[in-house]
C-alpha cells in the first residue's frame, strides 16, 4: 500500500515597506558635499526575516556603495546627481512563513561643492629674524582642489601659493621681530568651497647686530673723539646706545 504524507504549507506573509535615510519621497534632493562618505541606513516594517537589506547605486560616475557606507566618486562635479537604493528580497521569516520582497526605494542626492579644511604650519616657529619661513597649507576632504592660497597676517598677504595636489607652501623673510598671527586662506573653485586655516603664532626672536665701521679716531687732551657709521644690520631691534672700550 502507499503512504501519503500532508506537508504543511508556508504562508506568504503582507508585502514589506522600507524606510530609507536619506530623505523622502517627493522631497526636495537632500544636499550631499563631494569627497565625503554618507552612512545608509534602511528599516523594515517586517521586522523578521533571513533576507538582508541591500544598498546599491545607478550613478556610479558620481557614487558608489560599499555595504552600508556611500562615498562619492572621485572627479564628480558639484550640481550632478547621485542615485542610491535600498532593497530586500523575499525570505523566510523565521516563523514558518515567507516574507514577500519589499518594493525597492530610490532616492537622488545633489552632489555639492567640497568643504574642505585646511591645516597650517611653519618650517621654524620661532624664528631668528631675517631668516627663510616657509609656510604649508595642507587639504583635507576637498576635491582636487585648484587655485592659490593666501598666507596673510590680518589683511597683509606675506606670500601665495599655486595648490599642488592637497597642499600649498611658500617663503617669506619679512616678518619683524615679535608675535605675528597668520593664517591660510583659499577662496574656493567650481567643486570646493572657500576655507580658511585656524591661525598659528608665529615667533620671531631678535639676532645679534653687526658691528659699526668705525671711520676715524682723533685722541685730543685727555680725551679720544670716534666716529663710526652705525651698522646696516639692526638684528630686528633699534641699536639705542654704543659702549666704547679701551
Amino acid at each position: 500500500h502507499s503512504t501519503t504524507r500532508a506537508s504543511t504549507p508556508r504562508a506568504i506573509l503582507p508585502g514589506q515597506q522600507l524606510v530609507f535615510a536619506p530623505g523622502n519621497p517627493g522631497t526636495p534632493l537632500p544636499s550631499w558635499p563631494l569627497a565625503s562618505s554618507m552612512p545608509l541606513t534602511a528599516t523594515s516594517s517586517v521586522a523578521g526575516g533571513a533576507a538582508p537589506i541591500r544598498f546599491d547605486v545607478w550613478t556610479p560616475d558620481t557614487c558608489t556603495v560599499s555595504g552600508n557606507t556611500l562615498t562619492t566618486t572621485s572627479g564628480a562635479p558639484a550640481g550632478s546627481l547621485c542615485g542610491v537604493r535600498a532593497s530586500r528580497a523575499a525570505g523566510n521569516d523565521g516563523q514558518g512563513g515567507t516574507t514577500a520582497a519589499a518594493p525597492t526605494q530610490s532616492r537622488l542626492l545633489l552632489l555639492s561643492k567640497a568643504q574642505p579644511t585646511l591645516a597650517l604650519s611653519s618650517s621654524a616657529n620661532p624664528a631668528s629674524f631675517g631668516a627663510s619661513i616657509t609656510l604649508a597649507a595642507t587639504f583635507a576632504s576637498a576635491a582636487s582642489p585648484s587655485g592659490t592660497v593666501e598666507f596673510k597676517e590680518g589683511s597683509t598677504t606675506l606670500c601665495a601659493a599655486t595648490i599642488a595636489g592637497a597642499t600649498a607652501s611658500c617663503s617669506t623673510n619679512s616678518l619683524a621681530v615679535g608675535s605675528h598671527s597668520i593664517t591660510a586662506e583659499y577662496a574656493g573653485d567650481a567643486n570646493n568651497a572657500a576655507a580658511t586655516s585656524s591661525a598659528i603664532t608665529q615667533v620671531v626672536n631678535a639676532v645679534a647686530s653687526s658691528a659699526p665701521t668705525i671711520t676715524s679716531v682723533v685722541p685730543g687732551d685727555g680725551q679720544v673723539t670716534v666716529s663710526w657709521t652705525a651698522p646696516t644690520d639692526t638684528g630686528g631691534v633699534a641699536i639705542t646706545d654704543y659702549t666704547v672700550t679701551a
